[in-house]
């Protein structure tokens, strides 16, 4: 019996079109995955991911993010957010803030 999580088809097919690099189509994959699983922080970082590779949706990543911190808490956020994203503190509270928006 294999007891691996089941990755549902919206997921596979929103991480194919990042590969890709076609962001737009990945977001839209992503929140038809949200749809089902609102609170799936590895698919909002995804999502946001695909935001902030878009003109004029960085600001929106952020929000994204934010949820997703929200949802699963700092350590395993952080270490797959790394990548697209730069931790900045801002008094007492850690924001993320996408790379070169300030």
């Amino acid at each position: 019996m294999n007891d691996a999580p089941r990755i549902s088809p919206q997921i596979l097919r929103g991480l194919q079109l990042k590969d890709l690099g076609r962001y737009a189509d990945a977001e839209r994959a992503f929140k038809e995955a949200l749809a089902h699983e609102p609170n799936d922080a590895f698919v909002l970082h995804q999502l946001a991911a695909c935001q902030f590779h878009q003109a004029g949706l960085q600001r929106e990543a952020l929000a994204t993010i934010d949820s997703a911190i929200a949802v699963e808490p700092i350590p395993r956020i952080i270490t797959s957010c790394e990548a697209s994203f730069s931790a900045i503190w801002i008094g007492p509270r850690m924001r993320w803030r996408p790379r070169g928006l300030h």
